[in-house]
């Protein structure tokens, strides 16, 4: 799933003259966003004789010769494939002036006037390691956000104000299984609504019990709770999540001693998206061996028993905990996770992150009032976690990790108190989640009745 350069490109930008492996048709994004492509099967190396301009980690256009994809520059000489994409004819500009069109050749490079790069990133119908059906990708958002403006900026009748107030994309219902591009087909569909949050949505607590259980019974237990050390110097890696992008800078070229001039073109520190909350070589701060983050002595792990039927959950999130700390200040995270059983795909299953945050325990009565804790006094906590719209399939499990860190997500706290961003020390810490009837910790889903 990967095409890699005949000859790699000189540091991380695609030079003039690079080669491409042979048999491959190639689009490419130029200076002034159009997007061009190199026509043909070729039976030996292609050398592109007008620039590719493509810097590493941008997205361009590539296609090989079954499967029209959607690729971005992962590195010097390497592309990697991120999804599909149906391309529309396309015309040569001759190399005197580009206003001048010519019929497709092969081996020559031609331009598009039907797509951009903002179109080319308005068709990604995947987030990270997750693929959610042809359905989910936006023909365009400029397009989209065009027509808004178009109607309320300028007065232009086209029928905006007829669309539904609300359109959402409700994640899941897919086959479950790895897509050639390697990804999860976890599916999802379009649905229009009229208010936010929805108002048929029943808001459900599910409990944190000792066992390990999440469930909408309450606990009965007089006296439960799970202590976890929770170590400043060895955070919980985060694996994807809602980002836009979180970047480590490339060496820069020779010439060039100002990085301010260049974009943020390294490797990625931070995937986003939907990922198998699993250690792995690409996920900032793991080591091996990999194992599953939820194997992590610092990582609480409560989870619904295999649900009997489909279980939408659609609106705001909220995780309500009981908790002490030895730390005068401390963090708490939550995540909200769908585990798909073991398949032929996926033997050990699929743990995708659906949505998280965090509570920094001396702003737990606000952001205006910052308090500490003494040590060992329990407080009521509440970590408010990003909405999100996901058909959890029958067969599959509800499960939410409680931790103190999600790295590089959010910061680590050092446990000390010392003002944040100036800390000079950390402390490892004993935290500890209260489950018992008069401490009874809890998420809240917002589920939507069944449809008959």
């Amino acid at each position: 799933d990967s095409l890699k350069f005949a000859s790699p490109a000189v540091g991380p930008r695609t030079n003039v003259g690079s080669l491409v492996t042979s048999g491959q048709t190639i689009y490419a994004l130029m200076p002034k966003g159009q997007v061009h492509e190199l026509f043909g099967t070729a039976k030996s190396p292609v050398r592109i004789t007008r620039g590719v301009q493509a810097m590493s980690g941008q997205y361009l256009v590539l296609v090989n010769n079954d499967k029209n994809r959607v690729g971005r520059v992962a590195g010097p000489g390497e592309v990697r494939f991120e999804t599909t994409v149906t391309l529309s004819s396309q015309s040569v500009p001759s190399d005197e002036s580009d206003d001048k069109k010519a019929e497709p050749v092969p081996g020559r490079i031609s331009w598009s006037e039907h797509m951009t790069f903002d179109d080319v990133r308005g068709m990604a119908a995947f987030a990270g390691d997750v693929e959610f059906g042809s359905a989910a990708a936006v023909a365009s958002f400029r397009e989209l956000h065009l027509r808004w403006f178009d109607r309320w900026l300028k007065g232009v009748d086209n029928g905006a104000e007829d669309d539904p107030p609300l359109r959402i994309f409700v994640m899941g219902g897919g086959t479950g299984e790895r897509t050639s591009a390697g990804r999860l087909m976890h599916g999802g569909r379009w649905r229009e609504e009229k208010e936010w949050p929805l108002a048929r949505a029943c808001p459900t607590k599910y409990y944190l019990h000792e066992d390990g259980s999440l469930a909408d019974t309450p606990p009965e237990a007089g006296e439960s709770h799970t202590t976890y050390r929770y170590e400043p110097a060895r955070p919980v890696p985060s694996i994807g999540g809602n980002v836009s992008s979180l970047r480590d800078r490339a060496e820069l070229p020779p010439g060039v001693a100002d990085p301010g001039v260049m974009p943020a073109s390294g490797p990625d520190i931070l995937l986003a998206g939907g990922f198998d909350q699993h250690e792995g070589p690409r996920i900032f701060g793991c080591e091996p061996p990999y194992f599953p983050l939820g194997s992590r002595p610092d990582v609480l792990v409560f989870q619904t028993t295999p649900l009997a039927d489909d279980v939408e959950v659609t609106g705001p999130i909220s995780v309500r905990l009981w908790a002490s700390s030895t730390a005068v200040d401390t963090d708490f995270t939550a995540k909200l996770i769908d585990v798909y059983p073991p398949s032929r795909s996926y033997p050990n299953g699929y743990s995708l992150n659906l949505t998280d945050s965090i509570m920094r325990l001396r702003y737990r009565n606000g952001p205006e009032l910052a308090e500490f804790l003494e040590p060992g006094q329990v407080a009521e906590v509440v970590i408010t976690l990003y909405p999100t719209s996901n058909l959890f399939a029958k067969g599959h499990r509800i499960r939410l990790d409680v931790s103190s860190s999600n790295f590089p997500r959010f910061d680590v706290n050092p446990n000390t108190g010392e003002p944040i961003g100036r800390d000079r020390r950390r402390r490892a810490a004993d935290n500890t989640v209260y489950h018992d009837e008069e401490r009874p910790s809890h998420v809240v889903l917002p589920i939507l009745p069944a449809v008959q």
